[in-house]
């Protein structure tokens, strides 16, 4: 007895088609969510000490928004005659601890050559409120030149920079430790780029230490994670989390200039919002928007408020656990790829619930089949 060929049921076919609609929507949202993520601003600082005359400071991650852009409401009163300038004009003096691991695995790939050719153009084309210290970390950490804005002793401290022939240990937390310590010495406004390619299982300071340290300054973690065969980014990413910065992560090391150079641009387009307050609040809810992004901070009058202490929720880095090729500057790229695939995807899922045709044969033999 020949049997009749079972033919995929209509049902069969829409719920087929609902899995491919949820997929997409799903893979479409996370795009969203990645794109969305990578431009954001942080409020750094809130400076009331001298109240009801306000200064706000924050940074703009991803492209900075235009000054006349920025809004602020305290209190769901928006402020008027709210001035916007930036740190370079204001005369605000900013610190930038360049933190380099010197272990076995940055003498790979050309990784070190190309993070000295990095910084000496950091060097080179540096705003003049701006002064720069370098770290380098591998068995122990030490200061390879404190603060300054002389170009020349920058450059030939980062030309003294040399990987490991043969050790590979990377102690990123006593780095970070001591690039800290450098800060507070000095009034500059705290920010620390650490650039990493080993792992650190043989620093002194814990990463409770380190995390605690951070939650009580106004420094913002830039991270780097070069990924040439040893990174353990774990304790890197918990710094930048704490700190509301940035991470990223290169396979390709000739991409460490660009990086490095995003950094510094977020460092660079920073600005500071002034403008007098409410004379009668106690307690201030402030909201800064530029465009479609947003941030939120509550501060008292009379006092200076920094860091977690405007924001207490700890902030997770885009694709913090996520894998080492989607945490590169080419991850926007494959993101994009992904919503596009989404879209496809959900244009075929609503071509199948919709616009089917059932061919005749299958008219035939669907009796057959239900049987």
């Amino acid at each position: 007895m020949i049997r009749p060929i079972r033919r995929p049921r209509f049902r069969d076919l829409r719920l087929a088609a609902l899995v491919v609609l949820v997929v997409s929507l799903f893979a479409a949202l996370s795009g969203t969510a990645r794109a969305q993520d990578e431009q954001r601003l942080v409020i750094r600082s809130v400076d009331a000490l001298r109240y009801p005359e306000t200064k706000v400071v924050v940074a703009p991650v991803g492209p900075a928004p235009s000054p006349a852009s920025y809004e602020v409401e305290q209190n769901d009163e928006t402020v008027s005659a709210l001035q916007v300038a930036s740190l370079t004009d204001v005369g605000t003096g900013v610190g930038i601890v360049f933190a380099v691991d010197t272990s076995t695995a940055m003498g790979r790939e050309q990784a070190m050559d190309n993070v000295k050719a990095a910084l000496t153009q950091v060097v080179a084309g540096k705003p003049a409120n701006q002064q720069i210290a370098i770290v380098s970390f591998g068995v122990g950490a030490r200061v390879v030149s404190n603060f300054t804005t002389n170009p020349t002793t920058l450059t030939n401290a980062i030309a003294t920079l040399r990987p490991s022939l043969e050790r590979p240990e990377s102690a990123e937390r006593d780095g970070m430790r001591t690039a800290l310590a450098l800060l507070d010495d000095t009034n500059l406004q705290g920010n620390v780029v650490v650039i990493q390619a080993g792992g650190d299982d043989v620093s002194v300071s814990t990463q409770g230490q380190v995390e605690g340290d951070l939650m009580d300054s106004d420094v913002m973690v830039f991270g780097l994670g070069l990924e040439t065969g040893d990174l353990s980014r774990r304790d890197l990413q918990g710094q930048v989390s704490t700190t509301q910065g940035t991470y990223a992560q290169l396979n390709d090391m000739s991409k460490i200039g660009d990086s490095v150079a995003v950094i510094g641009g977020t460092v660079a387009a920073q600005v500071e919002l002034s403008y007098s307050s409410d004379p009668d609040a106690t307690t201030i809810d402030l909201v800064v928007r530029a465009g479609d992004l947003s941030s939120e901070a509550t501060y008292n009058p009379g006092s200076l408020t920094v860091g977690s202490s405007l924001s207490p929720d700890v902030y997770n880095p885009p694709l913090a656990g996520g894998p080492g090729f989607l945490s590169g500057t080419g991850g926007k790229y494959v993101g994009g790829l992904l919503a596009l695939a989404a879209l496809i995807l959900l244009a075929y899922g609503i071509g199948l619930i919709f616009f089917r045709d059932r061919s005749g044969l299958e008219t035939v033999l669907q009796p057959y089949a239900d049987s």
